[in-house]
């Protein structure tokens, strides 16, 4: 008799492919000579470690067959999960547009597109404010890594 796979495998297979995919287009980051944990270090660490827990997840519930999350069955917990991958399908799109734009053109438009989908408004106050945050947030970040911590950003 052929047994389903529970919820919780599905979700360690999806953060194992997910890590895998993470992985490969962090891969095409270019690392330079001079810089010691290069600027590929922290996305491939991220994409290892979603494996790894991806894989733990689906290890300890296989034999069980069983859910060990819980499971809801309200529209909320639905609305939830699709906010949850509207944000994994934006910073899988920020991760590759990341080496072809830079650092500070693709950050800016991640945080515009981060506030926007948050506030949900889009009158001429809210766009000249998430500017602003965007900008000004990014530029600080920029300049605290370069300039204080003499890290080189992709």
């Amino acid at each position: 008799m052929k047994e389903k796979l529970s919820r919780d495998n599905w979700l360690g297979l999806t953060g194992m492919g997910g890590g895998i995919v993470l992985y490969l287009l962090a891969r095409l980051i270019e690392d330079w000579e001079f810089d010691v944990l290069g600027a590929s270090f922290v996305p491939k660490l991220s994409s290892v470690l979603m494996f790894i827990f991806g894989l733990l997840l689906f290890v300890t519930s296989l034999p069980e067959r069983k859910t060990l999350t819980p499971v809801r069955k309200n529209p909320a917990a639905r609305r939830q999960l699709l906010a949850n991958l509207k944000f994994i399908a934006v910073l899988i799109i920020y991760v590759t547009v990341l080496p072809l734009a830079g650092f500070i053109p693709a950050s800016i438009a991640l945080l515009l597109v981060m506030y926007f989908y948050t506030v949900r408004r889009f009158d001429l106050p809210e766009i000249l404010k998430g500017v602003s945050f965007s900008v000004v947030s990014i530029l600080a970040v920029w300049l605290i890594f370069t300039k204080q911590f003499d890290l080189i950003l992709p």
